[in-house]
């Protein structure tokens, strides 16, 4: 689709959009914890608490993609209204934004003159909100129900609607 799009473009569009800039966000992510174990700071509870933020985000979001591995395994078609992604069409998605909100928010609470290690988390969301969820969301608009879907289940959060 991006190929078709883009055009003589798309080999600068692949390589920048696809490849170098989510890098970059992934490796702008990893910075506190890379922080977080070279200057080894004494352990506080704000950062205990964004460490198991992380934790069960990362656990959210296994669960959100076993779920949806089995949804389509098992080929009803239509959209995935089970578990996680009863009430957030992308609970995949806010498992990965939260941890690394978790691992920012560490790092945070232990270093807090490195604030700006919350950038990667800063764009990690941008990069979801922006790009990710309307590209995931338009390929679903195809589907017969998207419209009914959309106005029925909350984008991110979990909560009924």
């Amino acid at each position: 689709m991006l190929k078709e799009k883009t055009g003589v473009f798309y080999p600068f569009i692949n390589f920048t959009g696809i490849h170098l800039v989510p890098t970059l966000i992934v490796y702008a992510c990893t910075l506190p914890a890379v922080q977080i174990i070279r200057v080894a700071p004494a352990m506080n509870v704000w950062a205990g608490l964004c460490l198991l933020l992380s934790v069960g985000a990362f656990t959210m979001q296994g669960i959100a993609d076993i779920q949806m591995h089995r949804f389509r395994r098992a080929r009803t078609g239509g959209f995935i209204r089970l578990g996680l992604w009863k009430y957030s069409r992308h609970p995949n998605y806010l498992g990965e934004i939260l941890h690394w909100w978790g691992i920012g928010g560490a790092a945070f609470a232990l270093m807090p003159s490195a604030w700006y290690l919350l950038i990667g988390a800063v764009l990690n969301t941008v990069l979801f909100l922006v790009v990710s969820i309307p590209m995931a969301d338009g390929r679903q608009s195809k589907k017969e129900g998207f419209v009914e879907y959309k106005a029925q289940t909350r984008m991110l959060l979990p909560f009924k609607k």
